[in-house]
């Protein structure tokens, strides 16, 4: 994912911004989160990477998460990682004990049509705009909970 570039030969950032305002313009936090998704969806990132990275450092602002992000240089598989003087990555036979550190690994976890993994409590219903025609739909995404439910 690391080499993955982004292209702005089509206008997909404004796209966005524009499906998320027809999405959740009626929702009253709306206004004090617009200006954000913004900022994030329409600075120019030469890497996907990096927009995901982006996003979910605003994500955690708005959540008041203070949860470290690590970036491997490779895939890390396991119940630790390495984080020491080489950087942050798979642990080997040679990795030292003061840099492994445990790790719950919840990548292959997450997947919209399979329950949450019993690590992760699930967010209780919340009031969201299209209640009254489609009742609660859990799971649908940080600006779904901000914006209907505020800071």
């Amino acid at each position: 994912m690391r080499a993955v570039r982004l292209s702005y030969a089509e206008t997909w950032p404004q796209q966005h911004v524009h499906a998320i305002r027809s999405a959740y313009g009626q929702t009253p936090w709306f206004i004090h989160y617009i200006d954000d998704i913004e900022a994030v969806l329409l600075n120019k990132y030469e890497r996907l990477v990096d927009l995901q990275l982006a996003t979910i450092h605003l994500a955690m602002r708005w959540l008041k998460l203070t949860t470290e992000i690590f970036v491997a240089e490779r895939y890390v598989e396991g119940s630790e990682i390495r984080m020491g003087k080489g950087g942050v990555g798979p642990v080997d036979y040679l990795t030292p004990a003061e840099e492994r550190f445990p790790i719950i690994d919840l990548r292959a976890g997450f997947h919209p049509k399979r329950p949450l993994p019993p690590e992760v409590t699930p967010m209780p219903p919340y009031t969201q705009i299209f209640a009254d025609r489609h009742g609660f739909q859990p799971r649908l995404s940080v600006i779904d909970l901000v914006c209907n439910c505020g800071p």
